[in-house]
């Protein structure tokens, strides 16, 4: 069960910075 949890709190880590990602390429998509 650790390994889900520290999978989990890697998921929880990487989130937002999967979501700024999203939104830089998406920002760069509508201004291309």
């Amino acid at each position: 069960m650790a390994l889900v949890d520290a999978y989990g709190r890697q998921v929880q880590a990487t989130a937002p910075q999967l979501e700024e990602a999203a939104r830089w390429a998406g920002a760069s998509y509508l201004t291309y």
